[in-house]
């Protein structure tokens, strides 16, 4: 056997350090799904609350005394998706400018390399265009909320939580 077929090859010893992290990132894989689920369920519950909270506006006959201020509320929340919606969909017009300029590489790297920035490019967008909408629902539900409990005071099932 020639000197090369017997000495190890160097990437076991990197495989190994990342084999060595299995436990860990498992650790942390299992916390963030416990973890989401925990914010589901309050998610759920708060949800519930708003639910209740609302039939007992209409039901005393306060919901069309605030229908002014709902549909504020209503139109507030139509205007700032539209604007993230127009956010988005520039950046990803932008990012179809910026394909379609690429010049040609001219190795196999350098080709790799763009289409790979290219990718994380639009996954950056989509991730933000993800977490922009979901902060906005989660700023309508708690505004929502708010308002239904300042509304209803001590009829609000929120308050009866407290």
């Amino acid at each position: 056997m020639s000197k090369k077929t017997t000495e190890p090859v160097s990437l076991v010893p990197a495989a190994m350090a990342v084999a060595r992290t299995a436990p860990a990132t498992h650790a942390a894989t299992v916390r963030a799904f416990t973890r989401a689920h925990q914010l589901l369920g309050g998610w759920v519950s708060r949800s519930v609350i708003s639910y209740v909270d609302s039939g007992r506006l209409w039901s005393s006959g306060m919901g069309f005394t605030h229908a002014g201020e709902l549909y504020e509320l209503n139109h507030a929340a139509v205007r700032r998706f539209r604007e993230l919606q127009d956010e988005m969909l520039g950046e990803c017009a932008a990012w179809g400018r910026q394909r379609a300029q690429i010049g040609g590489a001219n190795t196999m790297s350098k080709l790799i390399e763009q289409e790979a920035n290219l990718a994380g490019l639009i996954g950056q967008i989509f991730t933000d265009y993800l977490t922009n909408l979901v902060e906005l629902q989660e700023n309508i539900e708690v505004g929502y909320a708010y308002w239904l409990s300042n509304k209803l005071g001590p009829l609000s099932l929120s308050r009866a939580q407290e």
